[in-house]
């Protein structure tokens, strides 16, 4: 679960600043959320984080919008979630692919690839 520990808006941007712990941040113009659109300078200044760093709460306006929810709107965002999620996967090695490097190193290895002389 996403706990973020900063927010700001930024009215020169209109949009707010999500930092996490690590010091990164994503920016998220208010303009894309609808829950968002409607409300003042004033109120967007005004929002704070809660429930534990996962959402974005304004209670004079009874909002409570989770942060998870506003990024995963973004299809950018989720692009590169995934990418991300897939470049760290394929560096794992599940047991069986260890299994496998094993067995094959004590049959000596990978085969060497002949190379293929054409005629000509």
């Amino acid at each position: 679960m996403l706990h973020a520990t900063t927010l700001q808006f930024l009215a020169d941007l209109n949009a707010l600043a999500i930092g996490f712990s690590d010091r990164t941040a994503v920016l998220l113009p208010v303009s894309l959320y609808a829950e968002l659109r409607c409300l003042s300078i004033e109120e967007l200044s005004q929002i704070e984080l809660g429930f534990s760093g996962s959402a974005l709460c304004l209670e004079r306006r009874d909002l409570h919008v989770s942060i998870t929810g506003l990024i995963s709107a973004s299809e950018p965002l989720m692009a590169m979630a995934a990418s991300v999620i897939a470049a760290r996967n394929g560096r794992r090695s599940s047991q069986a692919k260890a299994n496998a490097s094993k067995a094959n190193g004590l049959k000596g290895g990978r085969p060497r690839k002949i190379p293929v002389v054409s005629e000509s």
